[in-house]
């Protein structure tokens, strides 16, 4: 790997104006990752120096503190630039990039600018074979991380733990906690609630609707066990390919082909149905949202759909389950309302009273 040039960094004029834009609060958080202790009456000009001081001595870091998107978006090469017009992909590890002062937009506000120090430094630790294991443990551990969050809905940070040891040589609860925190700090996908009168806290999905509710109902069924996937189902989880997960969601996938001819609309459709069962939505109104804008010819058509989703609602994952179904567990439980002043699920941004639930 080539020396990390310190004096690059330090003069960076893009690294130094992103970190000026960032709240002290923020900078604060950053160094405590680094474990910088600084004054808290500091002023923003000494947090600038320390952070890049931090960058530039654990510059190895940041390998377990940026997603998989990000590090493949510097594996790219030199593209240190991206645009609005570019893949959101891209322009989420942007965002990532963003939070640790490390880009700024330009004065068009179209394109945002990454700060070229720092990227060609990181970009030759990645790719060196010191650092290249270190940096396929840390993707392999926030996908299946992430897919795990993602199956269950729900989950305490222990048996994140628990599950993901035996898949993954080498780790340790404390990296399970840390990534945990980064990822919660500086994106919208979990969030931690703490169960007062205990250390437990658990990870909630940005999918789960009503993160105190669901948590309440996974807590009263203590003698439910969590359903353990194999490696690769987190994995589709994570990347959110649900339809791959069930012979009964290839199917609907199969079926759905006949009406609808764009693949990404047919994937988003049952990505909205495993959200609505895995959330215990109604199933006539998950029957009805389903069945929008689909024209069957014939009336058994629409009777062999609705009858697929019935028994995908019986039959698939659900949150408060513990990612059981409801026929894995034996019995039925209660549909979840969807809450009136709740946004529609829908997508227009309305209150459910004001749309669908009128």
């Amino acid at each position: 790997m080539e020396k990390i040039e310190k004096k690059e960094i330090l003069k960076d004029i893009i690294l130094e104006k992103g970190l000026e834009n960032l709240l002290k609060e923020d900078m604060f958080f950053i160094l405590d990752i680094f474990d910088k202790k600084v004054k808290k009456n500091s002023t923003k000009k000494i947090l600038v120096e320390e952070i890049k001081n931090a960058y530039v001595e654990k510059l190895e870091k940041f390998i377990d503190i940026f997603s998989v998107k990000t590090n493949s978006f510097f594996r790219k090469g030199d593209e240190n630039i991206v645009s609005d017009e570019q893949s959101s992909d891209d322009l989420k590890a942007y965002i990532e990039i963003s939070n640790f002062g490390l880009g700024e937009l330009n004065k068009e506000r179209t394109l945002y600018k990454i700060s070229s120090s720092f990227f060609k430094n990181y970009l030759n630790l990645i790719e060196s074979e010191e650092f290249k294991n270190k940096v396929n443990k840390s993707e392999e551990i926030e996908v299946i991380l992430s897919g795990i969050v993602r199956y269950y809905g729900v989950i305490s940070e222990e048996k994140s733990y628990e599950i993901i040891k035996n898949m993954v040589s080498d780790v340790t609860f404390e990296e399970i906690k840390e990534m945990l925190r980064v990822k919660i700090e500086f994106t919208s996908n979990f969030e931690l609630i703490g169960i007062q009168g205990t250390n437990q806290s658990y990870v909630i999905s940005d999918k789960v609707f009503s993160p105190d509710e669901t948590l309440a109902g996974v807590l009263k069924r203590p003698n439910i066990e969590y359903k353990i996937l194999a490696k690769e189902e987190y994995i589709n989880y994570s990347n959110e390919a649900y339809y791959k997960t069930s012979p009964l969601l290839e199917e609907l996938e199969l079926n759905l082909s006949s009406y609808i001819a764009n693949e990404k609309d047919r994937k988003e459709r049952i990505n909205n149905m495993i959200d609505y069962v895995k959330n215990q939505l109604p199933i006539n109104f998950i029957i009805e949202e389903l069945m929008k804008g689909i024209n069957f010819e014939k009336i058994e058509e629409a009777k062999y759909y609705s009858e697929s989703l019935k028994k995908i609602w019986n039959e698939e994952a659900n949150y408060i389950l513990k990612g059981n179904s409801h026929g894995e567990v034996g019995g039925t439980i209660t549909s979840n309302k969807i809450p009136v002043n709740s946004k529609c699920l829908c997508g227009s941004g309305k209150k459910y009273k004001k749309c669908c639930g009128k």
